[in-house]
């Protein structure tokens, strides 16, 4: 179980990396998307797959919310064909060192603490949540780079 945890940690990090190398919303969302489903596995086998199920839709609505944005920001943006190759071969890199065959829980729905989701509300699960903030400030900011980084919000500076 620990191995897998390892693994996912680490696709997350190389896909953090990714993302912020994001330059236009589509690879911003795409790149949002892999990361979420990244942490949200994670949470299902540490923790609660019910739980991991709601916050994976939560994500996805909150995407919904930044697509709009990012939409209606840029919406004469026009998105460039040049694909820059080193940074998914590092991604698959990371793929391969991953151990599938480790299996998870034996029951998805029981009744035990495993699986009811009581260590995702308990003080051990801080550190969880402090990491899904630290994910969100991440999000906003690369978000912002790219919104200003476009050109379809000009940043007024006023010299008085």
């Amino acid at each position: 179980m620990f191995e897998v945890l390892l693994g996912l940690a680490l696709l997350v990090v190389s896909s953090l990396i990714l993302f912020s190398l994001a330059a236009t919303p589509f690879s911003l969302g795409a790149s949002l998307i892999w990361i979420s489903f990244l942490v949200v596995s994670s949470i299902s086998f540490s923790s609660s797959s019910w739980y991991a199920y709601v916050l994976f839709l939560v994500y996805v609505g909150g995407l919904l919310v930044l697509f709009i944005y990012i939409c209606m920001v840029s919406s004469n943006f026009e998105f460039s064909t040049g694909l820059k190759l080193w940074p998914f071969i590092i991604l698959l890199g990371s793929i391969g060192l991953v151990d599938f065959s480790i299996e998870g829980p034996s029951r998805v729905l029981g009744y035990s603490t495993w699986d009811s989701g009581y260590l995702m509300v308990s003080d051990s699960g801080l550190p969880l949540f402090v990491g899904l903030v630290c994910l969100l400030l991440l999000v906003f900011l690369v978000v912002v780079r790219v919104v200003v980084t476009s050109g379809s919000m000009a940043v007024v500076v006023s010299s008085n």
